[in-house]
């Protein structure tokens, strides 16, 4: 007779990480796909096969999925921000870094995880574009405030870089290239579409040279503040 501490014991794979990180997987996806609206619960987990009640167990409620999404990818995904910009400073040797070299480092983290990345990576800077639009209407897309400390940073080097322009155009500026990078990334189309195929919205390496062109000149075109 086999004693008690001689049976294995079962592990219920429902409970696993590995059945965490798929809900997680499923979730990114249809985020991006469809926003946080257009996915339930329900549409979650029927995408990777497991019931409802595992994800409450693993998470609670939708809007602790989305926290738990975002976090994932987050302390990586600011890194490379953090990394693009001492990169750029380390180049100048410190000193303020030009405009154009300033939108390049703020522009290609983003790009570089969406063209390059796995799957994964390129829902999840979907994801991101899409709470960017909902970030300051609803309590749920909150987890996307984690990105404005390393946003700030960017800003506080524009102002280096452009001493004599007042901080309210240079955050207008600001927000105005952020608007076009996750237009971009969203894969609207409307370029293609608007050019007649003269220009084509997944020609990224024309993108990042367009966006330091016109950024460039108009943050360079700015008023010194009186």
């Amino acid at each position: 007779m086999m004693d008690k501490q001689d049976i294995p014991i079962k592990t219920d794979r429902r409970r696993s990480p590995e059945t965490k990180e798929r809900i997680l997987d499923a979730a990114e996806k249809l985020f991006a796909e469809r926003g946080f609206h257009g996915a339930s619960l329900r549409d979650i987990t029927g995408a990777c096969g497991v019931q409802v009640a595992l994800s409450y167990y693993h998470f609670g409620s939708k809007e602790d999925v989305l926290q738990a999404v975002v976090d994932r990818r987050a302390i990586e995904h600011i890194g490379c921000y953090q990394k693009s910009l001492t990169d750029a400073l380390a180049r100048n040797d410190g000193k303020p870094i030009p405009v154009d070299s300033l939108i390049e480092a703020f522009v290609v983290p983003a790009i570089e995880r969406f063209t390059n990345g796995d799957d994964g990576w390129r829902y999840y800077i979907q994801l991101l574009a899409h709470l960017s639009y909902e970030s300051s209407r609803s309590s749920y897309a909150k987890p996307f405030f984690k990105y404005d400390d390393i946003v700030n940073e960017f800003i506080s080097e524009l102002k280096r870089s452009l001493p004599d322009v007042s901080a309210e155009d240079l955050h207008w500026s600001f927000y105005f290239l952020q608007s076009a990078l996750t237009n971009a990334v969203l894969e609207t189309q409307m370029i293609d579409r608007q050019s007649q195929n003269l220009c084509c919205s997944s020609d990224f390496d024309a993108l990042i040279k367009a966006m330091k062109n016109l950024f460039s000149a108009g943050l360079l075109g700015l008023k010194p503040r009186m």
